[in-house]
């Protein structure tokens, strides 16, 4: 039951059902976009060529632009809700609409009941813990690996640098990108972790709406 009602949640009343699958092309335009404007970044980087960077981000943020313009189109047309920020979720109504739809399906399920939502809220938490990522995963192993092959770039771009123009140029764009590296990489165990742990943070929030139906009863 508490998985059914998970992923009645999660998939049935989730964004992609309620927007994104009514804009696919838009939905992968930004995805790729994306990824083309990083090897542009890298490409402008070895080559020098900064209008590359320049084009890559123009794409990105048009990209983004109709996306967001498409997916608010589409909660007003199916969903009557006016979007008045620049993103498509930037308002509280698509999160207000989703709770209105679940709460819908829990009264259908005969279960929005004081001592069934305290129940169902437990459960929630309980199966969020069990299906928490317990790994280990070390941060200093991957510096261990990176470090060597980040020194061993720069060198290799060092033999290719002419001009003390160049070196001072190439100077501030390793510098920029190294600390880039550093926060990524330090970031990266939270990252991981994250993805691992969707389903079980999913739990936590819905476990935290549950809750928050609670308090009408108080």
């Amino acid at each position: 039951m508490v998985r059914d009602i998970f992923n009645y949640w999660d998939k049935e009343i989730g964004a992609y059902n309620l927007i994104f699958k009514h804009m696919k092309i838009e939905y992968f335009c930004v995805f790729i976009t994306l990824a083309m404007f990083i090897l542009g970044a890298v490409n402008a980087l070895i080559t020098e060529r900064l209008i590359v960077i320049a084009i890559f981000l123009l794409l990105m943020f048009a990209s983004i632009f109709f996306f967001n313009k498409k997916a608010k189109k589409i909660l007003n047309s199916k969903h009557g809700i006016i979007i008045k920020s620049w993103i498509w979720n930037g308002d509280l109504q698509f999160y207000e609409k989703k709770d209105q739809l679940f709460k819908e399906h829990l009264y259908e399920k005969n279960l929005f009941q004081s001592e069934k939502l305290t129940t169902l809220s437990r459960l929630l938490y309980k199966d969020a813990e069990d299906n928490r990522f317990k790994g280990f995963f070390s941060v200093g192993i991957l510096l261990a690996f990176l470090i060597p092959i980040w020194s061993e770039f720069i060198r290799l771009l060092m033999l290719e640098i002419s001009s003390d123009k160049h070196i001072f140029l190439i100077g501030i764009g390793i510098s920029v990108i190294t600390v880039i590296i550093i926060y990524m990489v330090a970031s990266i165990k939270g990252v991981i972790l994250d993805i691992v742990d969707r389903k079980a943070n999913k739990m936590k929030q819905l476990a935290r709406t549950v809750e928050e139906f609670l308090l009408e009863f108080n």
